[in-house]
């Protein structure tokens, strides 16, 4: 009977660990679910002020030369049908792969210059910098 009862305990902190964990990187940035604006759809609305949208697209990251102002969050949407990350290269973030529509966002609040790739396609690259 105790075994049940502390089972039955346990499972809901299981289940949000799990859930948690489908929603965000191995470095906390949350994956999903998105604004209205991360879309593969050229003609979704504009994003906010304190935003920015790189849709990867055709194997390639666009904008891949993108300037920012310290305080914005970076969403990136794959449409492409075949997996991508968004890598830094010098491991400040790391996406998982990203199937077709997936995304991945980041909040970028130190100034600086952030190159990154795509880890199963190196020839895959961009850069944000941040003023």
């Amino acid at each position: 009977m105790l075994r049940r009862a502390t089972a039955s305990l346990l499972m809901p902190a299981l289940l949000a660990a799990a859930l948690a964990g489908c929603f965000s990187d191995k470095n906390g940035e949350i994956t999903d679910p998105s604004p209205d604006f991360v879309s593969c759809d050229t003609s979704a609305p504009a994003p906010p002020t304190d935003a920015r949208l790189i849709r990867i697209r055709n194997f390639a990251f666009g904008p891949a030369q993108l300037s920012v102002p310290a305080g914005t969050t970076v969403y990136w949407i794959n449409c492409d049908t075949d997996a991508h990350t968004t890598t830094s290269d010098t491991n400040v973030w790391g996406s998982s792969l990203l199937t077709q529509n997936a995304v991945f966002s980041r909040r970028f609040d130190n100034a600086g210059s952030f190159p990154y790739h795509c880890e199963p396609h190196d020839f895959m690259t961009a850069s944000i910098t941040v003023q």
